[in-house]
């Protein structure tokens, strides 16, 4: 079977999800490809590779869209159309949409490649467990999930070649992005997490990791094969493996790579043990989820669970380990007093002197516990069509008036520069009481791609990476 892997752009980053997909499927004997379609004309394309699938992988906030392109092409071409990743997940009623015959609910390697093998065989699809599939009456199959596959080490390692033949500038950055594990065992209600406990029980909860020597086998090929001086982990929950595989990592990393790398950590899990670990390994950055300076909001609303103290200590122990630490921030929360919350949680960074500070308005994304606790507080109208693909733009979140809404959303924009500046903070007062603009697009833009390419990340910086990040960042206040 040949499979088209349809994205609206890259983003300048490696899809693992896609690159997984594609390489189970070119495994089990079937040709893969890819387009973006903001890069290539999709009738050409079309008629060009002929394929039999096209496969989306669809978060909230973008799916309106690509229903919609789809449908239009299901209008002109003959093809299966399946759509995987957070949407269908959670909102699985997408199926219900014109021209959506199949949805991937969870995991989907083993599902994806049982349904092209059945195609292949002309063989019937409709009891592939974790498939839903829609029939020619309109009704539609509603497979279980199948048990989560244990060992990672069984999948395939991910299809790069399917990324950098499409986007040569992705093949020449010397930033590579890789996961060593799945599954994660805490509650956040922002996330998906429970969602999945849902799905698929307990085994969720449990951290599944790629043994030690499963991932160098995948660094040293990315190594052999293509420009590499950074390694990204980009799993949520790097450091819930058992100490003994941190040891284990940090033993054989430096001896058989020798490239630095960063990783998600979570702050009530740093110790000094594992700080010095992630440092003898290679570790140079890290990024930590405060998501709210406000106690009661953070371990009340969110869920996080860990104290201020717990973060000034893990903030403690990557610096004297010499290890740049970043924070994840949520701005415009479902709450009463959202701008007070808002400042206390940029006085909070302030006080940390994080390498980076990030921060993101919330989306309230289906099924979630904040989401639905948005809704029943009257701080979301449940219209998920209307959110925005980029949360770095405006809030989907109800404002008591139009001056909080400007007021957050522009903080928002000058949240990272102000936090390493701090004497910038009377100035930043001011300006987030003007009127929105794509100056402020540029600012947040601008900052963010300067402190997360060049302060916590080691890569050189030549002149056509430069460029290549300007247009990113001109491409991304576009959207504005």
């Amino acid at each position: 079977m040949k499979v088209l892997f349809v994205l609206k752009d890259l983003k300048m980053c490696e899809r693992l999800g896609i690159m997984y997909l594609s390489a189970v499927a070119k495994q089990a004997g079937h040709q893969t490809d890819l387009i973006a379609t903001d890069l290539e004309d999709i009738h050409k394309k079309m008629k060009e590779y002929q394929p039999d699938i096209l496969a989306y992988s669809l978060h909230t906030g973008e799916h309106p869209q690509i229903i919609t392109f789809n449908n239009n092409l299901k209008k002109r071409y003959n093809f299966l159309s399946i759509f995987g990743g957070p949407h269908p997940t959670f909102f699985p009623e997408m199926i219900d949409s014109n021209g959506v015959d199949v949805i991937v609910i969870g995991e989907g390697e083993e599902a994806f490649v049982d349904l092209l093998n059945a195609l292949q065989k002309k063989e019937s699809i409709n009891n592939i467990k974790n498939l839903w599939i829609k029939q020619a009456d309109g009704s539609v199959i509603k497979n279980p999930p199948r048990p989560l596959l244990q060992n990672l080490d069984e999948l395939p390692l991910p299809d790069r070649e399917l990324i950098y033949n499409y986007d040569k500038s992705l093949f020449d950055e010397g930033e590579k992005r890789i996961i060593s594990g799945r599954g994660c065992p805490f509650m956040c209600t922002y996330c998906f997490n429970k969602q999945m406990v849902d799905i698929y029980g307990k085994d969720w909860s449990k951290v599944r990791k790629r043994s030690v020597d499963n991932i160098i086998e995948e660094v040293l090929m990315i190594k052999e094969k293509y420009p590499l001086e950074f390694i990204k982990f980009n799993d949520d929950t790097f450091i819930m493996a058992d100490i003994k595989w941190l040891q284990e990592l940090a033993e054989k990393w430096p001896k058989k790579i020798g490239i630095p790398w960063f990783c998600n950590v979570r702050a009530n899990l740093v110790t000094p043990e594992v700080a010095r670990l992630l440092k003898k390994g290679g570790c140079v950055s890290t990024f930590l989820a405060i998501e709210s300076g406000n106690d009661e909001v953070r371990n009340g609303i969110l869920k996080r669970y860990m104290s201020k103290d717990q973060i000034r200590n893990a903030c403690k122990y990557l610096r004297e380990e010499g290890i740049k630490y970043g924070f994840y921030n949520i701005l415009g929360l479902p709450v009463e007093n959202k701008f007070e919350v808002d400042m206390e949680t940029l006085l909070f960074n302030i006080e940390l002197k994080p390498t980076m500070a990030w921060s993101s308005l919330l989306t309230p994304y289906p099924r979630t516990w904040l989401g639905e606790y948005a809704k029943q507080h009257g701080y979301f109208d449940g219209d998920y069509d209307m959110i925005r693909a980029n949360n770095k733009i405006e809030s989907a979140i109800t404002f008591k008036n139009k001056k909080e809404k400007r007021l957050v959303e522009n903080l928002h924009k000058f949240f990272g520069i102000t936090v390493s500046y701090p004497w910038l903070l009377p100035l930043t007062k001011q300006l987030i009481k003007l009127p929105q603009n794509k100056l402020f697009m540029y600012i947040l833009m601008g900052w963010y791609g300067y402190t997360l390419k060049m302060r916590m990340s080691p890569i050189k910086v030549t002149p056509k990476r430069f460029l290549r990040w300007i247009l990113a960042v001109r491409k991304h206040v576009n959207d504005y």
